[in-house]
């Protein structure tokens, strides 16, 4: 069939009970936009209703934009869980009571002018606050709730517009267009798959991929479990089911803006065409139809970046009922992940230098541009006078293409070195170019240079004309076909913040990050290990992203407090209860006898941290007053459902996909909805 032609195709399917099965997919790419940039290899199609109101030439770089007219003064606005409708103010009651259970958020009553009762929760923060919560309820009493974004005193109507590429502004729709194109629709940068809708809402623009749902999940599993990240097919195929069953728990999310799905971490990441992978298209393809059911329904399948250890029951971090299918188990595929030792060939002696933040990075880089060669690592703080200097200044800069004036150098000081760069560079001896330039941004005083200060200061110069950047050395997450094809390097650094030290022998693991710097023949020269926590001897984690720490200062404590209505000076905060897996699920917020307590996901928000599974460590000045927290973490997500580091350290132990989603998720079944 048609892909396009299956637009809003809904069917059922019964097995055991009424399973949805939906053939397309509306995912809320980019939400409230002002502008919105598209392009396409071949021409794009505009259609507001049946109507076509433009065509985009191919290759065309042309945007949308919204004008807002009517009233401008926006009062408020944020994120809701509308809960229902009712027509009795008996059934607001009743439904007042059974929130009351499940969350202490008070719940907003607005009557409309066909007299009925629209109850909502909110507004939350952000996103993924009014997400956690609509799960909980969605698993409970409410299987109806979904998302709203309100803002009151919004504009009362749009314009939008196409920009086209010479400025032209083109009136398309005041509500929605529809964009079609033979190839791929490239949005905000991004390739998609499907067709694209915008649609005006409260004064922005929402950006809408309609799509088929296996082609959304090849965009995906990548984004939410790279396999260059887990390389491994049968933890590809456990996220591509449990992605796809959350597709089915979740449809209609947002359907009063106009889609089914986020594409952030409040629902699942999705990242269109261009994050599509062969492995994980590949799991995606065996997997093709299926999901995971509980009582004959799709489950609502949650899944985690690390759960440290052991997954959590669901209700003890977003409240309400337990569910069957979401108890804690023990994360059992923490085994121990690939890893390689290797060793330096060479090392490079204890050196800083004011004229370079990096001087390890620095001497490597050096050396794979055949700048500086072995011998010439000796003695790095000792002073090896102008002829070294000179000869080696020179080196560089006709390296760079810099005509080389035969002039001496008159010493081996910093200013004089500085003096002979301006020449050699500027053609002047005043110093102020080579700092309004920032070739050097240190100063050059009357004292003598050591070999360190000439490397650097030269170094300052090189990375200056090439555009050479910490951040632009070649960075990337170490994989399986990388760790087993690595020989011993020339050098390792292991990265300490701000600098680098130099080190003999390492251990490197899958999933670690490392910067490496390549010589002419394209093998590492150095490698520089951006996650030292790798090197304590564990390696059954990424720990360079899952262990966490975080520092709230006393005034940050009362800006979050606010937040979360505590009306006075925080004084203390106590840790009131802890689950069995360590997760801290109530804390109190105290000034003398007034406090508040924070439940659950309430306790994440408040600190703002990755998870709830961390100790917490106060600072206090020498009157023993409150001056912050430090919190130690070891967890990524909220712990509940699949444990994607778990689910590949299983697959490594040889457990297929279906052994382990039904670890994960308590008497499941795994059927073909289609």
């Amino acid at each position: 069939m048609n892909r396009l032609k299956t637009f809003f195709v809904i069917c059922f399917l019964f097995v055991n009970a009424n399973i949805l099965c939906a053939k397309t997919i509306k995912v809320g790419i980019f939400l409230k936009k002002k502008k919105v940039f598209v392009s396409s290899s071949s021409s794009i199609k505009v259609f507001s209703g049946s109507k076509r109101v433009a065509i985009i030439p191919a290759n065309s770089k042309v945007f949308f934009w919204i004008r807002k007219r009517g009233r401008k003064k926006v009062k408020s606005s944020g994120w809701y869980i509308q809960v229902g409708v009712f027509r009795k103010e008996s059934s607001v009651e009743k439904a007042k009571a059974i929130l009351s259970g499940i969350t202490d958020f008070k719940p907003i009553i607005e009557k409309t002018k066909k007299g009925l009762f629209v109850v909502r929760l909110g507004p939350f923060e952000t996103l993924a606050e009014a997400s956690a919560l609509r799960d909980s309820l969605k698993m409970g009493a409410f299987p109806d709730v979904f998302l709203v974004s309100k803002t009151s005193g919004a504009s009362s109507s749009s314009s939008i517009y196409l920009i086209d590429s010479l400025y032209n502004k083109i009136f398309v729709s005041h509500k929605e267009v529809v964009l079609k194109s033979k190839n791929f629709i490239k949005v905000n940068g991004s390739r998609y798959r499907g067709f694209i809708k915008i649609l005006a809402y409260n004064g922005k623009l929402n950006v809408i991929n309609v799509v088929d749902v296996e082609d959304y999940l090849r965009g995906v599993v990548p984004a939410e479990m790279g396999p260059k990240f887990y390389p491994n097919i049968e933890a590809l195929k456990a996220q591509a089911v449990a992605a796809r069953t959350y597709v089915y728990f979740n449809l209609g999310q947002f359907k009063r803006m106009g889609f089914d799905i986020c594409a952030t971490q409040s629902c699942q990441v999705y990242k269109g065409f261009d994050a599509e992978r062969y492995l994980s298209s590949e799991a995606v393809d065996q997997t093709a139809g299926e999901i995971m059911v509980y009582d004959g329904k799709p489950i609502n399948a949650m899944f985690t970046a690390y759960c440290g250890g052991h997954t959590e029951d669901v209700e003890k971090i977003f409240g309400g009922s337990p569910v069957p299918y979401l108890k804690g188990v023990k994360c059992d595929g923490e085994g121990s992940f690939p890893h390689k030792t290797i060793s330096a060939r060479k090392s490079v002696s204890s050196c800083s230098t004011p004229y370079v933040s990096r001087p390890y990075l620095a001497i490597a880089v050096l050396m794979a541009k055949g700048l500086l060669n072995e011998n010439e690592l000796e003695d790095l703080n000792g002073y090896w006078g102008k002829g070294f200097a000179q000869a080696y200044l020179d080196r560089v800069l006709k390296y760079l293409g810099i005509d080389v004036k035969e002039i001496p150098l008159k010493s081996s000081m910093l200013s004089d070195i500085g003096e002979y760069l301006a020449i050699q560079i500027f053609d002047t001896q005043s110093l102020k170019p080579l700092f309004e330039s920032e070739l050097i941004t240190q100063d050059l005083p009357k004292v003598n240079a050591r070999k360190i200060d000439v490397l650097g200061i030269a170094y300052s110069v090189l990375k200056h004309f090439e555009g050479i950047d910490y951040y632009g050395l070649d960075f990337m997450i170490v994989d399986k076909e990388f760790l087993f094809g690595l020989e011993d390097p020339e050098f390792i650094f292991i990265n300490q913040g701000k600098v680098e030290i130099s080190v003999p022998v390492a251990t490197i693991r899958v999933g670690d990050r490392i910067r490496v710097i390549y010589n002419s023949n394209n093998i590492p020269l150095a490698i520089e290990i951006v996650t030292p926590e790798s090197q304590q001897g564990i390696t059954d984690s990424f720990l360079s992203g899952y262990f966490w720490y975080k520092f709230l200062t006393i005034d940050k404590l009362n800006e979050r407090a606010r937040k979360f209505g505590f009306r006075k000076k925080v004084k203390d905060i106590e840790i009131l209860e802890k689950t069995d897996t360590g997760r801290v699920v109530k804390i109190k917020v105290k000034n003398g006898s007034y406090y508040k307590i924070y439940s659950g996901l309430k306790v994440r928000w408040f600190f703002k941290v990755k998870e709830n599974k961390f100790e917490l460590y106060k600072r206090k000045d020498k009157n023993g007053n409150l001056k912050g927290v430090y919190l130690v973490g070891k967890a990524w997500g909220h712990g509940v459902g699949m444990c994607q580091i778990g689910a590949f350290g299983l697959a490594l132990k040889g457990w297929d996909y279906r052994k382990i989603l039904k670890h994960y998720y308590t008497g499941v079944e795994i059927v073909n909805a289609e």
